[in-house]
């Protein structure tokens, strides 16, 4: 099936599994600005419309919200026009970096010789969170710091509670944990001796 300029296919799985799939070599999306956005969900609701009406499933019942679609892989790529005697040399190359997956290649998109430089991602989540990583990555990565700062928050909430109750645990062995209990309890070791030297 084509939406405009994509080829999509809708394999069916017995276990009522639902894979969508688009190619959009020749004319990729823009991701760029809020119109982008706009045209990428837009083009995600056609998807969704097709998918109904090759269901047949008039009351949408079948299928499941947009929202609630999960994205399991994307390519992110960036072009940078060429002359066309590039298309000769037969440039591919591939190089895989930690969890990061990226290409480049000289590919002919029928108007002009590019220089595509790509990245493949697995989000494997939400389709509306994974575009919102790739539109905002900086909100993802303040999300992440939070994320961490208040783990360790939470690590050292717990250490000061249980540490104070460690000491505690072991009595008078000479190993307190605050300043202020040692100078406490060398306060009340002194004027027992004071005591002592009285009787």
């Amino acid at each position: 099936m084509i939406i405009a300029n994509s080829r999509i296919c809708y394999p069916l799985y017995a276990n009522g599994t639902v894979m969508v799939f688009t190619q959009s070599n020749s004319c990729p999306f823009k991701l760029e600005d809020e119109t982008d956005l706009g045209r990428l969900m837009a083009f995600f609701g056609q998807i969704r419309d097709r998918l109904v009406i090759f269901l047949a499933d008039s009351h949408e019942r079948i299928g499941p919200d947009m929202m609630h679609w999960e994205m399991t892989q994307c390519d992110i790529n960036k072009d940078v026009e060429l002359n066309d005697w590039f298309q000769y040399t037969g440039l591919k190359v591939q190089l895989r970096h930690l969890d990061h997956l990226f290409r480049l290649y000289i590919k002919s998109t029928g108007k002009c010789t590019v220089c595509r430089v790509e990245e493949s991602r697995n989000p494997k989540k939400l389709v509306i969170d994974a575009i919102n990583d790739i539109f905002n990555p900086v909100e993802r990565l303040e999300k992440q710091s939070a994320m961490q700062a208040k783990k360790i928050s939470e690590i050292h909430n717990m250490l000061s509670q249980l540490l104070p109750l460690s000491a505690r645990g072991r009595g008078n062995q000479g190993v307190c944990m605050h300043p202020v209990v040692a100078t406490q309890n060398h306060e009340l070791v002194s004027g027992r001796r004071r005591l002592e030297a009285l009787k």
